[in-house]
């Protein structure tokens, strides 16, 4: 393939790009879900010398300090870039997804942004053009379980993880599934607070309002005798559950979480999806939470790039700047 050129994408483009992210990239690639962050996000198309759209990718911006920041939007692990390969020997191939990349890249430069940070899609290994042009490409990692169709999904798990769903049980929790999003944002909330992490209220009630549990996702929430316990929040696409929302109350059993977890994991399976990925976490103990499940740590990487003031003050403040 030839040099690819990045820029906004047509509106007339819309239709053709949905088509490609619902093919060759995920939920986190359509229109419904970017649609959710109006127009602090950018759609932008990968198009071909003769105008054609072959992909695309979206870049959120949001202001702090003063400062303009190019970012995944709130609670997208990946944000491209997608891509119609269309060649089957592996050196075209890989010049393609090369195009792609330069192309993404000499996007978000030209947008002159105090910081660039972004988590590229899965299965994207090729950063190089990136660190040449002076950003860092660092690698996190997540868990994606190989289902199969298979229901007896405990079978992968291990012995601890499956004793803890068995004793929440023994202790008399329960599971079952919620249209409730009122109870699956509490319990997110809580968790969220407890970690000392503010979350982005408006951007989870309109992920629930657009992907409410029943319509465009599933939720399971185990119960004890004080109420709601601990939930998983799930959405999909036609191949790939992703966990993307879980909490827990405070003084509800240790094995709760992994109960309603189990469940929705179940439900990926009898659906017929063929990965249920975990979303992972860079936190050792979630790390490790999410490991007992017998998933493949699969990396993902993240390229990021900032003014060296900039850089120095996220430094100094752990990267806590967005």
């Amino acid at each position: 393939m030839s040099e690819l050129i990045a820029r906004v994408l047509e509106p007339s483009d819309s239709e053709r790009w949905e088509k490609l992210a619902t093919e060759f990239g995920t939920v986190f690639n359509t229109l419904k879900w970017t649609g959710q962050f109006g127009k602090r996000l950018t759609r932008v198309g990968l198009y071909t010398a003769h105008g054609e759209l072959c992909g695309g990718f979206s870049v959120f911006e949001q202001r702090k300090y003063g400062l303009r920041l190019l970012i995944n939007p709130p609670f997208t692990p990946q944000t491209g870039p997608f891509l119609a390969i269309r060649a089957s020997n592996p050196a075209k191939r890989n010049g393609e997804i090369r195009a792609a990349i330069e192309a993404m890249m000499n996007y978000i430069i030209s947008r002159r942004c105090a910081l660039a940070s972004f988590s590229l899609s899965q299965g994207v290994m090729d950063c190089l053009p990136f660190r040449w042009n002076g950003f860092k490409a660092v690698p996190s990692y997540t868990y994606r379980l190989q289902l199969d169709g298979n229901v007896k999904v405990e079978q992968a798990y291990s012995k601890s993880r499956r004793s803890s769903i068995a004793t929440a049980r023994r202790s008399g929790v329960s599971c079952r599934e919620t249209d409730s999003a009122g109870e699956v944002r509490d319990l997110v909330v809580a968790s969220l607070v407890r970690q000392s992490v503010q979350p982005d209220l408006a951007a989870l009630d309109r992920i629930l309002e657009t992907f409410p549990p029943g319509r465009g996702a599933y939720a399971f929430v185990a119960q004890d005798g004080l109420g709601p316990a601990a939930c998983a929040y799930v959405i999909n696409d036609a191949t790939t559950a992703y966990y993307l929302l879980g909490g827990f109350r405070d003084d509800t059993h240790v094995g709760s979480g992994a109960l309603a977890l189990h469940q929705a994991i179940e439900k990926t399976a009898t659906l017929g999806l063929k990965v249920f990925d975990f979303e992972g976490s860079s936190i050792p103990s979630i790390e490790h939470y999410f490991r007992g499940f017998g998933g493949e740590l699969v990396p993902v990487f993240r390229v990021n790039r900032a003014w060296f003031p900039i850089e120095c003050m996220l430094k100094v403040t752990h990267r806590h700047l967005f």
